[in-house]
């Protein structure tokens, strides 16, 4: 299955006679983590990361992640890429294959894969997703789905639950906010609370900046994988 799914994602990058793909959208974002009781502060996370999307076709795209990340707990330092084969359905329907890989500087990564999707309607938008990680380690299911509302022109609100079933991952329930305060550039936040496997449940706060290039609004789809998904440490 995953070897199926990541030959689907080469094939389509690779279509013949197909027009010149061409960037549609480009992202780049700092973002900051930790948790909110007080023995837990100094387990925090530090992320670098964007995202560049490819039209093929007006139908089919390619969108590339990639991030990195600095963690508080035993020095760890962490890689996430992913890539995503995009099928557009219509101008605010969106589905697609992803296939992923998580390094971790104190070998727990894993490769990881899946299926996602995004819908819109007016101001409301909501994506989903499936993904199978398979772990130096260990391995297991998760899913997730976010939810955003757009209030005004600058400001949206919304939801997220993401859970990852190994042993390093967490069920995770949080509200969402961006700020837009230039075009093309926004600030974030999100509040929510983890519940790590054999450790106590804990309040997180993740603050972070983005920047948007290119004619589209962002690209298509958040990151996937297992860094993605654990708040702080």
């Amino acid at each position: 299955m995953k070897q199926a799914l990541a030959w689907a994602l080469c094939a389509t990058a690779a279509l013949p006679g197909m027009a010149q793909a061409e960037i549609t959208s480009a992202e780049i974002g700092l973002d900051y983590s930790t948790f909110g009781d007080a023995d837990a502060r100094d387990a925090h996370k530090a992320t670098l990361g964007g995202a560049l999307e490819f039209a093929i076709t007006p139908q089919f795209a390619f969108q590339g992640d990639l991030a990195q990340r600095y963690y508080s707990f035993a020095n760890w330092k962490g890689t996430t890429f992913t890539g995503h084969g995009i099928f557009h359905a219509g101008p605010d329907t969106a589905i697609g294959g992803f296939v992923g890989k998580d390094w971790l500087s104190h070998d727990n990564g894993g490769e990881f894969y899946g299926f996602e999707a995004r819908q819109s309607l007016g101001p409301i938008a909501v994506e989903g997703y499936g993904l199978y990680f398979d772990g130096e380690k260990e391995d297991g299911y998760g899913v997730g789905l976010r939810g955003d509302y757009q209030l005004t022109n600058q400001l949206t609100v919304g939801g997220r639950f993401d859970t990852l079933n190994t042993d390093m991952g967490m069920p995770r329930l949080s509200a969402t906010t961006s700020y837009e305060f230039a075009p093309g550039y926004a600030v974030n936040g999100e509040l929510g609370y983890a519940d790590p496997k054999n450790s106590d449940k804990e309040v997180f706060l993740t603050l972070g900046v983005k920047a948007t290039f290119g004619p589209g609004q962002g690209v298509t789809f958040g990151g996937r994988g297992l860094q993605e998904i654990l708040p702080g440490y």
